[in-house]
Formats: structure tokens, C-alpha cells, sequence
């Protein structure tokens, strides 16, 4: 991706979106991934659109999914080895609905509205910073064919990078800050922040189960 040129002003629009990110991220992880798609959403053409984190080996958290103005709770799935975000995490690269038609992301999980086809769609890695692990990936697609040129892929692909550096630094941060724990409440939930929103991403990411959970603490708060 790297070395890839874009126009002055799409280059403008990233370079803003990198310090808007970092600044969304302070607030939740809804509000870092909900500011991501409204991004990509002005580089690109987009009508569906998700965010997916990798919680191990065989399962993946959707924890951002919007298609149109229609929001989906986070939820955890197997991962599907045929499917674009098991080839994402594969091949350690970007998947274009181009490079065959459509023919990976069709063996995938459905998602979007089911009742119209996807003309094109592109699924990007997120990788973590030190190692190069697929960490998750970022998803735009579309209904209009032919929307998805090199340029349209590299700007999420960037953007991509610029959300897993943000992420893998809150790892890091998060391992240091357990350190010092008070036995109440670990000292990186208190030093991070969480929102709600954020609550329920984190509480799907460490059990596909706890969403019930999260549900009961959401409708407790009205």
C-alpha cells in the first residue's frame, strides 16, 4: 500500500481523518469505528459497511455493521476460511470484488440487504503494529458495479492502518496499565474510558454469550 499516490484532495482528507480518528478513539471504540465509516464514506462510493476484529483462531467479532442507515448489534461468528474475511486474514491482504467477480466474497456470510446483489465490495486488513498479524479487517461495499479502483482501495487500506496502530497501542497501553490493578476495577478500563457503546464491543469480544448481558445493563439504563 505504501507509495501509492492519491489527489491533493483526498491526501487533505486523510491526513485530517488521522487526528479525528485518534481524538474518536478517546471517546469509544463505537464512536472511533462510526467516524471511520463516515470517512470512507467521503473518499468512496459506500452502502454497506463493517468493521471486524479477530478474537482467536476460529471466531470473529463484527463489531461495527452498517448497511445504509441500518445499524446491526456486534456479534460474534466462526470465522469463515471461504469466505472475504477469512481470505483477508489468509493471505495477509486486501480482497477486490474485481480480482474475481465477486467470487470470494459470495462464499462468504451474507450481509447488507440481502434482497440486491453487491457490485463491488473491498475487505482490507488491519495488522498489528510490531508484528504484521491480521488483526481484523475494514469492509466498504457497494451496489453501483465498477466503483472500486486502485485509488478507491488504497485509501481504506491507509485508513486501515491508521485505525490498527490506534488499537494495537491500546494493547499495549492496556497489558501496561494492568500492572496496577487495584482489585476494584482494572486500572486500564479506569485510565481508557469506556462508553456504553464501547461496553458492548468489549463485553461481545470476550464472549459470543455476553451480549445478553450487555442487553440487561442497556435496557436497566433506559
Amino acid at each position: 500500500m505504501r507509495g501509492k499516490p492519491f489527489d491533493e484532495p483526498t491526501a487533505g482528507r486523510l491526513r485530517q481523518a488521522r487526528e479525528v480518528l485518534s481524538a474518536e478513539a478517546e471517546k469509544s471504540h463505537h464512536a472511533l469505528y462510526a467516524k471511520l465509516r463516515e470517512v470512507v464514506g467521503g473518499v468512496l462510493r459506500l452502502d454497506a459497511f463493517f468493521v471486524a476484529l479477530f478474537r482467536d483462531a476460529g471466531h470473529v467479532l463484527y463489531a461495527y455493521q452498517y448497511d445504509g442507515a441500518e445499524y446491526a448489534l456486534p456479534g460474534v461468528r466462526p470465522v469463515n476460511p471461504e469466505g472475504p474475511t477469512g481470505w483477508v486474514r489468509a493471505h495477509n491482504r486486501s480482497y477486490a470484488y474485481r480480482t474475481d467477480d465477486g467470487a470470494v466474497l459470495n462464499r462468504g456470510i451474507p450481509w447488507g440487504d440481502k434482497e440486491r446483489r453487491s457490485a463491488d465490495a473491498l475487505v482490507v486488513p488491519m495488522r498489528r503494529t510490531h508484528t504484521g498479524e491480521v488483526i481484523g479487517v475494514v469492509s466498504a461495499k457497494t451496489y453501483t458495479p465498477d466503483s472500486y479502483g486502485d485509488a478507491e482501495l488504497a485509501a481504506p487500506e491507509w485508513l486501515a492502518e491508521v485505525v490498527a496502530r490506534i488499537l494495537s497501542a491500546e494493547d499495549e497501553d492496556r497489558e501496561l496499565l494492568a500492572q496496577l490493578d487495584d482489585g476494584h476495577r482494572p486500572a486500564a478500563e479506569r485510565a481508557l474510558g469506556r462508553t456504553v457503546s464501547a461496553l458492548v464491543v468489549e463485553r461481545v469480544a470476550r464472549s459470543p454469550n455476553a451480549i445478553r448481558n450487555t442487553t440487561t445493563i442497556l435496557s436497566a439504563r433506559g
